[in-house]
């Protein structure tokens, strides 16, 4: 049991500063303009998916794991 203690307050501390690393990273990046910018044309590509959007989506340098949907396979009509 005295084991335990000291690792149980390490971890708690550890736990801490991971935290606080978090919240520091999301307030950097929230008062980055670049990056408000990029979210911003980010989510009206999501409501919006026209090819000017994707035109300007394509200006940024990012790992993105997708492209927002040009078409669905049902909506494709058989000629």
């Amino acid at each position: 049991m005295s084991k335990i203690i000291p690792a149980t307050s390490y971890a708690s501390v550890l736990l801490l500063i991971l935290t606080g690393v978090v919240c520091l990273r999301g307030v950097g990046r929230w008062t980055n303009p670049d990056y408000v910018q990029f979210i911003s044309v980010l989510e009206e590509t999501k409501r919006n998916n026209t090819p000017e959007n994707k035109k300007k989506l394509a200006a940024y340098s990012f790992d993105f794991n997708h492209w927002p949907e040009d078409f669905r396979w049902d909506e494709v009509s058989s000629q």
